[in-house]
């Protein structure tokens, strides 16, 4: 049978045999390895490595928890802060809601009654006219100077600036005025306490005309009786 050209001689095998023996160091050729994920490969990692991993998962844990605690407290707070402000009355109270399809009615209109404003009462009045006499019959007044229309009526307004009621009425022969005091008084009133301030205030007018005005009138007060 004849030898294939592929065949190795058997001196050269034997050589080869002969080689491996004598030098032992030399590696043998091997197959392919299991590679990266392959049966029986083993994955090593240094301890820090895990140590880390395992901080960053704790880290993120909490930074997960910690921001749902706060956005549940945060709503919780401002419920309880609006329904303060609500029940304070700061706050208007939001309108109820309203289901789809309701339809609300009418309700009555309320016609107010309007407001009726009190009638101003009449204002007592003043003094008159300084030209006026205002005397009733019977009663008693005093009597501060006969003397010219114009320094009556001058007098007369001095007197009204002092508290006193003062008239310049004419005299009955038309050529002098009198100036006369009010209110009258019945003769048995002139000791009452009212006579007696009228009396001071018209004291204290005459002292300051003659000092302001005119030193020269003769002003000493009288009460007389008008007999109309």
């Amino acid at each position: 049978m004849g030898r294939k050209p592929t065949d190795v001689a058997l001196y050269e095998l034997y050589g080869r045999k002969k080689a491996e023996q004598k030098d032992p160091r030399r590696p043998r050729p091997q197959g392919p390895g299991p590679g990266w994920f392959g049966a029986g490969r083993t994955l090593r990692l240094p301890v820090g490595y895990i140590w880390l991993g395992s901080g960053g998962g704790i880290l993120l844990l909490a930074l997960a928890f910690s921001a749902g605690y706060m956005r549940g407290h945060g709503e919780a707070t401002t419920k309880l802060e609006r329904e303060f402000l609500i029940q304070q009355g700061t706050l208007p109270v939001p309108p109820p809601e309203v289901p789809p399809g309701f339809v609300q009615q009418p309700t009555a209109t309320r016609t107010e009654t309007p407001a009726v404003s009190p009638v101003p009462t009449a204002k007592p009045s003043g003094p008159g006219a300084i030209l006026a006499d205002p005397r009733v019959e019977g009663l008693n007044y005093f009597i501060l100077i006969h003397t010219q229309r114009d320094n009556a009526v001058e007098l007369a307004r001095f007197c009204r600036q002092g508290d006193v009621e003062a008239y310049a009425v004419p005299v009955k022969n038309g050529v002098l005025y009198r100036v006369i005091a009010l209110p009258g008084y019945a003769a048995g009133d002139r000791s009452s306490k009212p006579v007696r301030a009228l009396e001071q205030r018209i004291t204290a007018i005459i002292r300051k005309w003659k000092l302001q005005v005119n030193p020269r009138d003769e002003l000493a007060y009288y009460p007389e009786r008008f007999g109309g």
